[in-house]
C-alpha cells in the first residue's frame, strides 16, 4: 500500500539524515547493530523496512527517541536533540 511505502520512505529519510548528522559510516551502522552493510543498506533505502528491534538499536546509535524515526519534522528537531545531548560535547576541547 501507499501508506506502507510511505512509511519506509520516512524511515529511509530519517536514517540518512541521522546518519550525516553523526557522521556514521554505514558500515559502523550496520555492525552495531549485527546486521551487514547489504542489509542496512536495503533499509536505509526503504527496500526493507525497519523492525522494532533494529528501530531500538538505532535509537541508541543516534541518542534519539526511537518514535523519531518515523516522524515527520525530524529535520526540524533533530539539530537541536544533537546540541542538547551529549553526543558532540566530548569532541569539544576548552
Amino acid at each position: 500500500s501507499m501508506d506502507y511505502l510511505n512509511f519506509n520512505f520516512k524511515v529511509s529519510k530519517n536514517l540518512r539524515l541521522l546518519r550525516s548528522a553523526t557522521n556514521m559510516s554505514q558500515h559502523a551502522i550496520a555492525s552495531s547493530l549485527g546486521i551487514s552493510r547489504s542489509s542496512y543498506c536495503a533499509i536505509e533505502a526503504g527496500r526493507q523496512p525497519l523492525g522494532l528491534y533494529h528501530a531500538i538499536k538505532l535509537s541508541e546509535i543516534f541518542r534519539v527517541d526511537f518514535r523519531r524515526l518515523w516522524s515527520d519534522d525530524l529535520q526540524k528537531t533533530i539539530f537541536n536533540d544533537l546540541r542538547e545531548s551529549s553526543f558532540f560535547k566530548s569532541s569539544k576541547s576548552g
